[in-house]
């Protein structure tokens, strides 16, 4: 819903006639009265704000899908083009081509994209062979971003005289590339030299075992450390291999001790590496694609997280009888949380922790990080209780990443194949076939629904009331599907009837899970787009932990 009001028409005047152009064109005094303006529209509304407002609140101008829609949501359509920085920056980005061509970016960047926060990738100028780019980051006044960049001077064309020599020098080379081939095709071929060959890989013994050698003595988490690093290195050095002999060898060097669970594409056994305990989950060849796409996902740039799952390493292993496709990662000793839920009820604080925890780990999930080794923005596509672990401080994780989807610079990059999640956690949109797959908002929204769902099953098992028992634990829509839904029974229950899960009365004789009753319901709705965020949720539970003491782990 939009709010006129004599703010909306005082802000039309004011920026009229140039209200829908690149620029505003006012003097300082009156883009001080427009940030005022804004300011006191939005905190006369300040419900209907995505984000909470923030001490030394800006304003910026941008020029991005649907970075206006919080402020026109509010102030009207006299607001179009400009955002809240939210505590972070304004942002402008032009891009010049060597054809004289620019665009133009103008963008409000929260403080979460800020990384590192002295000096943030995403602010930094990155000039390649053919672009010249101009990034500015300002926070010192609203609009800071809104000026024009002059065209920077191009270097001088080649000239054409010089052709002849180019074409000399390149014939050269070919020349000496020829006789350098045939040369060491002869040495190559000659006893001599593999003879030579083999004393010199005797001077290094290192050479001759697997990077995974390298860290027995390390230890597993400074074996995650390494090859972090390693793949950090990779994107500058494509001949780096070191990768490549981790994925290749720590397969050979790890012991299945026993099996944890059975999946929809393998088993997931317990294993021994050198003393440590690692997760192992088994692909047979058959499902080799979903293998390399899971691998494919968790060795993205950057994608290293408290709240997500931390990989190890991908590797086959021939049985004798059958090719095994392996992933390993972090071995978490309390299991899945529908697991940890069925056996156990929680505090009040102990549920918090969760669910702030899950909205960290997917917040993190959903934002891009732009620089040199830059991090897609990622949607999950199967969150459930199943694919979220507990860590021993009682904080969450989320795995299983073989469906999510990431939104690269050239389009979004969807699985091949024609699943989408679990029945049971689907969102509205995903059941009745309605979700705008060329949209990754969309995939994010119905993220947030299934995780409505999973806050649901936390909460039923929190103890509310001091001395009453738990209720038991239940997955959602029980009280209205079976326990193995088809597609059809769970379009009629979430779409045609509107059912949700039962909401239990004595959640509201408490702020702790009031609040968290809040967001559940608030996140649940059919309205994909009115939606909360796991960014703002993550916000909402600091500030109650603050209002509530309850110490945060992450």
């Amino acid at each position: 819903m939009i709010f006129p009001s004599l703010i909306s028409i005082s802000l039309l005047l004011l920026l009229l006639p140039d209200a829908f152009g690149a620029k505003l064109n006012l003097n300082p005094k009156q883009l001080n009265q427009v940030h005022s303006i804004l300011l006191h529209s939005i905190q006369q509304h300040e419900q209907h704000l995505l984000e909470p407002l923030v001490e030394n609140e800006i304003f910026c101008k941008c020029n991005v899908e649907e970075c206006d829609t919080e402020l026109v949501h509010i102030a009207g359509p006299t607001a179009r083009g400009m955002c809240r920085a939210r505590g972070g920056v304004c942002r402008q980005s032009v891009v010049y081509k060597d054809d004289g061509r620019a665009k133009a970016t103008l963008d409000c960047q929260p403080p979460e994209a800020l990384i590192p926060p002295y000096k943030p990738f995403i602010c930094e100028n990155m000039n390649g062979a053919s672009t010249r780019d101009f990034v500015l980051c300002c926070n010192e006044t609203s609009f800071c971003n809104d000026y024009d960049v002059p065209v920077p001077k191009m270097p001088p064309q080649v000239s054409t005289k010089s052709w002849p020599w180019l074409i000399v020098v390149f014939v050269v080379a070919c020349i000496f590339s020829f006789a350098g081939l045939v040369v060491g095709i002869f040495w190559f071929r000659s006893p001599h030299s593999k003879e030579c060959m083999q004393s010199f890989l005797t001077c290094f013994p290192a050479a001759q075992n697997s990077m995974a050698y390298y860290a027995a003595n390390s230890g597993l988490n400074k074996l995650l450390d390494d090859i972090e690093a390693q793949t950090r290195h990779q994107d500058t050095d494509p001949d780096c291999e070191n990768q490549v002999l981790v994925r290749r060898t720590i397969a050979r060097q790890i012991k299945l001790v026993e099996a944890l669970a059975r999946g929809r594409y393998g088993d997931v056994w317990l294993g021994d590496w050198k003393g440590e305990k690692v997760a192992v989950k088994i692909f047979e060849a058959r499902d080799e694609h979903s293998w390399h796409r899971e691998t494919e996902i968790y060795s993205t740039n950057m994608l290293r997280h408290n709240n997500l799952l931390r990989w190890i390493a991908s590797d086959n292993k021939d049985t004798g009888t059958a090719t095994q496709l392996w992933l390993i990662t972090e071995y978490m000793r309390n299991g899945s949380l529908y697991d940890f839920l069925e056996k156990n009820s929680v505090s009040l604080d102990e549920a918090v922790q969760f669910v702030r925890s899950l909205a960290h780990g997917l917040s993190y999930l959903h934002t891009e990080v732009p620089g040199i080794t830059n991090k897609p923005a990622i949607a999950h596509r199967d969150i459930k209780s199943r694919n979220i672990l507990v860590k021993n401080d009682m904080t969450l994780v989320i795995a299983d990443l073989g469906l999510a989807v990431r939104n690269l610079p050239d389009g979004i990059d969807l699985p091949d194949t024609s699943r989408g999640g679990t029945v049971r956690y689907m969102a509205p949109e995903v059941l009745n076939g309605r979700i705008m797959k060329n949209s990754f908002k969309a995939y994010m929204n119905a993220d947030m629904f299934s995780f409505s769902l999973v806050v649901w099953e936390i909460t039923r098992r929190s103890r509310v009331i001091h001395n009453n028992d738990p209720h038991p634990y239940l997955v959602p829509y029980q009280e209205f599907v079976p326990r193995e839904p088809t597609v059809d029974e769970m379009r009629d229950c979430v779409c045609r009837e509107r059912n949700r899960p039962t909401i239990l009365t004595e959640w509201q004789t408490n702020p702790i899970s009031k609040e968290l009753q809040r967001i559940m319901v608030e996140t649940w709705t059919d309205q994909s787009n009115s939606r909360l965020t796991a960014l703002y949720v993550r916000n909402n539970l600091d500030r109650l932990c603050e209002k509530e003491n309850i110490k945060i782990m992450t």
